[in-house]
This record gives structure tokens, sequence and C-alpha cells, in this order.
């Protein structure tokens, strides 16, 4: 059961944004934040906006044919902003490595046309932080 990362597609929006909205939510519960996405439905809308638009580096990682994850990289401005990046909460424990992160992270600086990265977040599971 190899992790495969491919480049995000629109089609992927419905499981991205699944994924997304199941991923903050449950840390928002967990530290009694309001939720980053009023529903399901919103995420796969933000997601959809991701995977269709030339100013983002999508990657979409993948487990038995399915959708377990996501990273994007915005390219928009010269310090490009790394996020958001889910992983399915069913596969949250297992090891995923560091490939979703390094697949966007090149495009941040490696060619010159960036001058570093940021990663963008607004909460985090700890477990996740190595």
């Amino acid at each position: 059961m190899d992790i495969k990362l491919r480049e995000g597609r629109p089609e992927d929006a419905r499981a991205c944004g699944a994924i997304a909205y199941e991923a903050f939510k449950s840390v928002a519960e967990e530290h009694n934040f309001p939720p980053d996405f009023p529903d399901s439905e919103n995420a796969v809308m933000v997601l959809s906006f991701l995977l269709a638009s030339p100013s983002f580096h999508k990657v979409v990682a993948e487990l038995d044919g399915r959708v377990v994850g996501s990273n994007f990289l915005d390219e928009r401005n010269p310090i490009a902003g790394i996020g958001p990046i889910t992983v399915d909460r069913a596969d949250n424990r297992r090891p995923c490595g560091p490939e979703p992160r390094d697949r966007a992270a090149p495009d941040a600086g490696g060619d010159g046309t960036h001058g570093g990265a940021q990663l963008s977040r607004r909460a985090t599971r700890t477990g996740g932080v190595s």
C-alpha cells in the first residue's frame, strides 16, 4: 500500500473538499474553535477554486486508488504559500512521510521564481508534526 502522488485535477474537488472539511472540523472541535468551513459544500467550493487555478501547484495523495489527501502551493507572490495540507482522518495515523510537502516545496524557491515559502496554517493536529 504505497502512497501515490500526482497533480491535482478539478475532478478531485469533491473528495479533497470532504477531506478538508472533516480534517479542519475535527481540529476546530478539539480546540473549541469555530470551524474553517461551515459545511462540506463550502470546503468543496474552496478546493474547486484551488484545483482549477493555474496560480496554484496542486498535489493529491492516493492510497489504493482513492484520494486520501492534498497539498497546495500558492505561486501568486514572491514568497509562496504552502497549504492547505490535508489528510483523510481514516488515514491520519499512517506514515506518508515528507513526500506531499516535498512535492510542493521545490516549486517554492528552487527555480528562482520565489524567494521562499511560508506554511499557511491556522490549526494543526500535533500528532502529525515531526
